[in-house]
């Protein structure tokens, strides 16, 4: 089976190679396929979504370049990046309103407050879900969509304790599940309704749904939800004091829990195993399964203990490596400074030996003179270094904390722009600049987190080994408002697809940067940009290309300088500092690479970055 599904890729892989300028029907089987992945085939989806977005570009098919974006968005949430999830399916969002229906705007919406389901944000959460519900009120969806969207609702009230609201969307859920006569649904609703049913004491109301949902599951061997259903039935009946009942369910839910190998559900069930012989008035049996459940769960805090322990040791081992070498740079720099005197004084002795002894107490002042800057300058390094952290650690938290609201203002700005009349122009651009105030926001956050790439020079080399075409496609899109507000395309193209190149992530990326914003700067609207990844065995070549208004010969060799402005001129009004190109200099040099330039007068510029493979 698996053999015969990767023949089946490798076929529709082949026809988008060769015939996707025709053919949308491969692309759209592609997408229903990669969509089906689970996190088990994760790098798969992202693999699949680039040849997607590559095919759909091609023949200009919306559709597929839409999908591609929700297909990133997956990715990135089942690798629990959940910053770049987000941001993934907001492009899926704005794409879909460009191109398609609204039914995928609603789509997207939903996919967001997933994430905030998973990251237990559950109120941003049910504020996407009802602004998904605003939606189906003017665009016609399915009540299928309908019903799942309120059984969401629900749930993020169930989570905030809000019982009673939890209750009535479940139950608006259930009525249309049961004019769909949709079996499959209604039990999923039944059980989900009961765990709300049973807080609020309505326990005969809660038995009938959950015995009506585990006939269903029974039928069906549903092990996983039938768990639920058993462990909840022991619970009904252990507080309607139907203990024999209670017992028989719990049974039930215990060998259920052992068929899905989590212990979790195996140290709840022993929970309620000793919560209804504690009730009966056992309590040497009671005792009896409270300790088997904590001796289950002191396993598993174990685990989790000895990995965080495993993290901090690592921690703590790279910390005194740092320190180690912190201190061996100031034992050689001591060196050094001993050899300086030590010349000082022999070339003293030979030149004038009538004075040793005054030449000996100067030498000796000065000797406390340079420990006392030494000392106050290494006390300056402690203070700027703290400084440093402080100022990252702050940089974080606040561009942490001022996303979410943003992007909030974003979605509750299209949610109004649907409500306002479209002849009301005064409204309508005040939604405009609302929406362009929140995108420069988001835009001045960004720009915050790069405030420091003047100070490559201090930064450590770290290599790990990068895969190529992500990477340079998780650059590309990061100059996607740029490149939009001056109509520019960027093309990317990585050959091999599958290369890798060891080097430092965080250097190469700041290089690259500032290579593709100067590009788009000295650019006019609506020309290309191309960014190129060539390898061969002998090297990695990073190449990026304008048509800008090129470099001259003279400027040429002056191009690296630091403070550097030369004649051209950035056509969008766009700010330089002039340090760019310095800045790239020093990072080819730190990560063992060179550069050339390729350029005429009037027909842009070809900068390329070289580095040779080790032998």
């Amino acid at each position: 089976m698996k053999l015969t599904a990767y023949l089946f890729i490798c076929l529709i892989c082949s026809i988008i190679k060769v015939h996707a300028q025709d053919d949308t029907s491969v692309i759209n089987t592609l997408v229903s396929y990669t969509g089906r992945l689970d996190t088990d085939k994760t790098d798969s989806i992202w693999y699949y979504a680039l040849k997607i977005e590559a095919a759909s570009v091609k023949i200009n098919y919306p559709y597929g370049i839409t999908a591609s974006s929700r297909l990133k968005g997956r990715y990135y949430q089942y690798k629990e990046n959940f910053d770049s999830a987000i941001i993934y399916f907001h492009e899926y969002s704005k794409k879909a309103e460009q191109y398609l229906s609204g039914n995928q705007q609603m789509n997207a919406i939903s996919d967001i407050a997933g994430v905030y389901m998973m990251t237990e944000q559950y109120e941003l959460a049910k504020q996407n879900y009802f602004v998904y519900m605003a939606l189906a009120n003017k665009i016609p969806t399915s009540q299928q969509n309908r019903s799942q969207v309120l059984n969401n609702i629900a749930g993020t009230y169930q989570y905030l304790l809000n019982n009673d609201s939890a209750f009535y969307y479940y139950n608006k859920a259930i009525q249309i599940d049961e004019s769909l006569k949709d079996s499959v649904q209604l039990a999923e609703r039944k059980s989900n309704i009961s765990e709300v049913l049973i807080p609020m004491g309505k326990l005969e109301l809660a038995r009938k749904y959950l015995l009506e949902s585990t006939a269903y599951n029974e039928r069906n061997e549903m092990t996983d939800a039938l768990w639920y259903n058993y462990s909840n039935l022991g619970y009904v009946y252990l507080k309607l004091k139907d203990y024999k009942r209670s017992e028989y369910y719990y049974n039930l839910a215990y060998n259920q829990a052992q068929k899905t190998s989590t212990k979790t559900k195996i140290v709840q069930t022993l929970d309620g195993f000793s919560k209804l012989h504690q009730e009966i008035g056992d309590y040497q049996k009671a005792l009896q399964y409270k300790l088997q459940a904590d001796s289950i769960n002191s396993l598993l805090l174990n685990e989790n203990t000895n990995k965080k322990i495993a993290e901090l040791q690592e921690k703590y081992q790279s910390k005194k490596r740092e320190q180690a070498n912190i201190v061996l740079a100031a034992q050689l720099d001591k060196e050094l400074l001993q050899k300086r005197n030590l010349a000082i004084i022999a070339l003293s002795l030979l030149i004038i030996a009538g004075i040793v002894v005054n030449a000996y107490y100067v030498n000796n002042n000065k000797k406390k003179l340079l420990q006392k800057q030494n000392n106050l300058i290494n006390e300056q390094k402690d203070k700027l270094s703290e400084l440093n952290l402080e100022k990252n650690s702050l940089i974080s938290v606040v561009s942490h904390d001022l996303s979410a609201p943003i992007v909030n203002i974003q979605l509750w700005s299209k949610l109004l722009r649907g409500k306002i009349d479209n002849t009301n122009s005064s409204q309508m651009k005040a939604l405009d600049h609302i929406q362009e105030s929140a995108d420069y926001g988001i835009g001045l956050i960004q720009n915050i987190l790069n405030v420091e790439k003047v100070e490559t020079g201090h930064h450590k080399i770290q290599l790990e080994e990068v895969q190529l075409l992500p990477y340079i496609d998780e650059i590309k899109n990061s100059f996607t408002q740029a490149s939009e507000k001056k109509q520019i395309q960027i093309h990317v193209e990585v050959e091999p697809p599958n290369g890798t190149l060891l080097t430092d992530k965080i250097l190469l990326k700041r290089m690259l940067e500032n290579l593709i914003s100067n590009a788009l700067k000295f650019s006019n609207p609506n020309k290309n940009v191309w960014i190129k990844v060539l390898q061969d065995p002998h090297s990695t070549i990073f190449s990026v290309k304008d048509e800008g208004p090129g470099i001259s010969k003279e400027d040429q060799q002056r191009l690296f300088g630091k403070y550097i402005k030369l004649g051209n001129r950035t056509t969008g009004n766009e700010s330089s500092t002039g340090l760019g190109l310095h800045i790239v200099d020093r990072i080819i040099k730190e990560l063992n690479g060179k550069i050339m330039i390729d350029s005429i007068v009037g027909e842009g510029a070809t900068f390329k970055v070289i580095f040779e493979t080790k032998k």
